[in-house]
């Protein structure tokens, strides 16, 4: 018994050592672009010769890494002693990733269709999976329940983490024993719909910006701690001279995958695929968005590729909001100089005779140019 349970083990460890390797490849790549493959022990001699490769022999080698990594790879049972490892899903949600960034303009200046449809294939593997064994994958039910269960059922992939406060140290407001590190730019807090489904500079919005906050999509308030949202029954103040501010502690693992990149992966990938969206897009994008309980695409609102385009570029900023995408896809879209080569805004409120009154202001200048897509 003992003999197969070593071989067992030793069959696991060698499918996490092809999915590491594969993913920290795919880490320098996307910094990168071109980077050394390596898959052996190098010699001092080879070290100092061995060649780049381009990004798309790195997306290679990485998929190949992954597709081995399954073999040897199962699905762990949600156990203490398993929390961190990387399973089956975990391989293919690379792969995902990796084709995904590869069908990409950045990577793809010809535009090749097929590495849209390699991507969208990828993503489907798992979205299949999910139809077969719902309980191997699948949306949680609840948006924050992906944030305050830890390894949940959509979880992928995730860290291994013990009991800490650091997110919140790290993150929240100084006034709340935080160092305030990570504030949200206004123009994250612009990107969220209102409950009627459409983006706030639609007339058909219903937006007031007398009352910023006030019906705007679900998600927003478990990535923005916003003026007026209660939390623990006390309203938060983020005005002039107001106070707020939460500091609990509980396991946080870094998600680095879940089932919700991968629809949107799906959406992408085969809207740019097609020559206009057909239902499976519509399909994977309204999965998220019933979840955030604002209202479905319509197949009928028929819209056109580039309309569609916007919906699920907007939605991975909203989605993944804070879950390190953004800064990648904005470059591998080459959206760089639309979106980062311009002011960043933030929200002034002040608050005279118990009203509060909004102003955007400019935090700072920044600058974006081409060579910046890649470090």
């Amino acid at each position: 018994d003992k003999n197969e349970q070593t071989k067992a083990t030793y069959k696991r460890m060698k499918g996490e050592a092809l999915f590491l390797r594969a993913f920290y490849h795919f880490e320098l790549a996307k910094r990168f672009s071109n980077i050394q493959l390596v898959d052996k022990v190098l010699t001092e001699e080879e070290a100092k010769t061995i060649k780049q490769s381009t990004f798309a022999k790195a997306i290679e080698f990485i998929v190949r890494d992954c597709e081995n990594a399954t073999t040897y790879l199962d699905d762990f049972k949600k156990e203490s002693a398993d929390y961190g490892r990387a399973t089956w899903l975990s391989a293919l949600a690379l792969k995902s990733r990796a084709l995904l960034y590869l069908a990409s303009k950045l990577n793809n200046p010809d535009e090749d269709k097929q590495l849209w449809k390699d991507a969208a294939d990828a993503a489907k593997e798992i979205m299949d999976i999910q139809v077969k064994n719902p309980s191997q994958v699948g949306l949680l039910s609840a948006y924050y329940s992906v944030f305050t269960t830890p390894y949940n059922i959509e979880i992928l992939f995730a860290t291994s983490s013990d009991n800490s406060n650091e997110v919140e140290l790290y993150n929240n407001p100084i006034s709340y024993g935080g160092k305030g590190y990570t504030n949200p730019t206004q123009e994250l807090v612009d990107a969220y719909e209102t409950t009627k489904g459409y983006p706030i500079d639609d007339p058909r919005s219903g937006y007031d910006p007398e009352n910023p906050y006030k019906g705007r999509d679900p998600r927003m308030e478990y990535s923005v701690a916003y003026n007026g949202l209660k939390f623990s029954g006390t309203p938060i103040e983020t005005f002039v001279g107001g106070k707020d501010g939460l500091n609990k502690k509980r396991r946080r693992p870094w998600i680095l995958f879940r089932y919700a990149e991968i629809l949107l992966n799906y959406a992408e990938a085969m809207n740019e695929y097609l020559d206009a969206p057909d239902q499976s897009i519509y399909d994977a994008v309204n999965l998220i968005r019933k979840r955030a309980k604002i209202p479905q695409l319509n197949i009928r609102m028929n819209l056109s590729k580039e309309e569609m385009r916007a919906r699920i570029r907007n939605e991975r900023r909203v989605e993944l909001a804070f879950e390190e995408h953004r800064f990648w896809d904005v470059r591998r879209w080459e959206e760089g100089q639309t979106y980062f080569n311009q002011p960043i805004h933030g929200m002034r409120i002040t608050m005279e005779n118990e009203k509060a009154s909004y102003e955007t202001y400019v935090v700072e200048e920044r600058v974006f140019e081409p060579k910046m897509n890649y470090y």
